[in-house]
């Protein structure tokens, strides 16, 4: 139990009073709470330790929450934050992966999934650094990005994860992130892909 202005109980223990695997699902996860009564805590929640005291020793750690994306009401900080990130980072499972809305110009609802990594959507390639045929956006983003393939032709539109994934990295690059994406920091990535959803991480 947390007191004060957070009143509540916490927990990282599954049903049999052991520590659940670090490597669930979204829901794998989710099931692990609702299975006990409870549900995932929130980002305010692990923001302000209200689930400090769960123990499993994931105060260091991204964890899933149940808090929604609602993107238009999200203003991104200048510099970095101590706090978590109102985007979780996504590790993909043997099964699932993140897909994410490729700008704002986007308008499909939900703006974030998780879908199996067989599924089929286009790619957004992402990069600190100058790769040739990236194109750079400054500002707070200060990113190159692009949508090509190591050929200079748009990579097609209906990737699985891994042939995505294998886009990014064979041009030294990486997948954008939903954040990336949401703030419009590869929407210069050509392609025709700002309106639609694309692989992220």
């Amino acid at each position: 139990y947390t007191g004060g202005t957070c009143n509540l109980w916490s927990s990282s223990l599954n049903e049999e009073g052991e520590c659940a695997a670090h490597d669930l699902s979204y829901y794998d996860a989710k099931a692990v709470c609702e299975g006990q009564g409870a549900r995932l805590c929130t980002v305010e929640e692990n923001a302000n330790n209200c689930s400090k005291a769960a123990r499993c020793g994931l105060n260091a750690e991204l964890v899933w929450t149940s808090s929604s994306f609602d993107l238009s009401s999200i203003m991104p900080t200048v510099e970095p934050s101590t706090l978590p990130s109102a985007y979780p980072s996504y590790s993909p499972t043997a099964n699932h992966a993140v897909v994410a809305c490729g700008s704002t110009q986007c308008t499909i609802d939900p703006s974030t999934a998780i879908v199996p990594i067989t599924s089929a959507y286009g790619v957004r390639c992402c990069s600190e650094n100058e790769i040739q045929g990236f194109v750079y956006t400054g500002g707070t983003c200060n990113l190159w990005s692009s949508s090509l393939n190591e050929e200079g032709e748009c990579a097609a539109h209906d990737l699985s994860y891994y042939d995505a994934k294998a886009v990014c990295e064979g041009q030294g690059a990486r997948l954008c992130t939903v954040e990336e994406n949401a703030n419009n920091c590869s929407k210069a990535a050509r392609c025709g892909l700002n309106a639609e959803l694309v692989w992220a991480q």
